[in-house]
């Protein structure tokens, strides 16, 4: 949604009328235009995602009741629901919000991973305290090689996801990244206001897409592996 152009006291009225219609009703337009170019992607993600949400309820009847159960799982749904709403701001024209949480889920996962082993200390360090344990360093813990052993971690794949999970860190910050964000590349003399679907971006959003797509196979796979610890 970009802002109009006009006399300034048109232009105040309308940025006006933008605005509170915005913040009321959101913007139909831009969730079409991602509707439009992106239907099957958005499918099957949905598809997807809830796979994930009935392989994590399963749990309930598969692993022992315990706090370390019950704190694995509330990192998975939490990685779950972190992924639902990044999708949904995503296909909603939100790409800043969208990839602060993807940055999140990361660190979700990695603390499920953790959690969930019983000769890893991770879980009692976090219970003893859970608002002073360095949850974003989480990725970084999993990597060490003690824990990266023990939970058998692919380390050129668990390097990538890092990767990728830090890249998100701009979404998290005023960055430029984030600021370009406000600038429409199809009409550089508006600004954004809210949200944004710009057709130049379109390949930007066709890979934002995939990526979440990929994160839901990820979790999928992290959900089997957390069971299993939780198992031993």
């Amino acid at each position: 949604m970009e802002e109009d152009c006009g006399d300034k006291g048109e232009r105040a009225t309308s940025i006006r009328q933008l605005i509170s219609e915005f913040v009321l009703y959101g913007d139909k337009e831009t969730k079409n235009h991602f509707i439009q170019n992106f239907g099957a992607e958005i499918e099957q993600f949905i598809r997807s995602i809830f796979q994930v949400y009935e392989r994590i309820a399963k749990l309930d009847s598969t692993v022992p009741q315990t706090m370390r159960s019950a704190w694995a799982r509330m990192f998975l749904y939490y990685a779950f629901n972190n992924l639902v709403t990044s999708f949904h701001f995503l296909v909603s024209g939100f790409i800043v919000p969208s990839g602060n949480l993807i940055r999140q889920y990361g660190e979700s996962i990695a603390m499920a991973l953790l959690c969930s082993h019983p000769l890893i200390n991770i879980f009692d360090r976090f219970n003893s305290d859970p608002t002073k344990f360095p949850v974003h360093k989480a990725l970084s813990i999993a990597s060490q090689k003690q824990n990266a052993r023990l939970l058998n971690l692919n380390r050129g794949g668990w390097q990538g996801f890092q990767e990728i999970t830090k890249w998100y860190d701009y979404y998290s910050h005023a960055s430029p990244i984030s600021i370009a964000h406000l600038h429409p590349f199809d009409k550089p003399d508006q600004m954004v206001i809210g949200c944004e679907y710009d057709p130049v971006k379109v390949g930007f959003y066709k890979d934002e897409i995939r990526r979440r797509i990929s994160a839901c196979n990820r979790l999928f796979e992290t959900v089997e592996q957390v069971e299993r610890h939780l198992r031993k």
